[in-house]
């Protein structure tokens, strides 16, 4: 039900961004920027992306010793933590997983 619950509120988003852009007259391939036109800009779309991933992890992981959040002297005990926090919304069934599949679709086409 976390899944499916997921998949309705972020399809209404969606139709709530498609609908307000139809609105202005703007196309959502405009807003979004279309397709590649050189297999370069796709590199660098790409290369963009790991780097703010990195430099986003680094940033993440520096607030979360900031705050204390995280023990730098037991990190297994961390690492157990963080699991027994995120099993819940893990997927356990094929349903599950397939609809975890298509809600990172979803949030890809984004």
């Amino acid at each position: 039900m976390l899944y499916a619950g997921t998949f309705v509120t972020q399809s209404i988003l969606i139709l709530i961004i498609w609908f307000g852009v139809r609105l202005r007259g703007v196309r959502m391939r405009d807003l979004i920027g279309g397709r590649w036109q050189t297999v370069e800009s796709f590199l660098l779309d790409v290369g963009l992306a790991i780097g703010f991933l990195v430099v986003a992890l680094l940033l993440l992981f520096g607030v979360r010793i900031a705050l204390g959040t995280i023990d730098l002297h037991n990190l297994e005990k961390s690492k157990d933590d963080a699991m027994r926090m995120l099993s819940p919304i893990a997927p356990h069934t094929y349903l599950e997983a397939g609809l975890f599949v298509l809600l990172r679709r979803l949030r890809w086409t984004l």
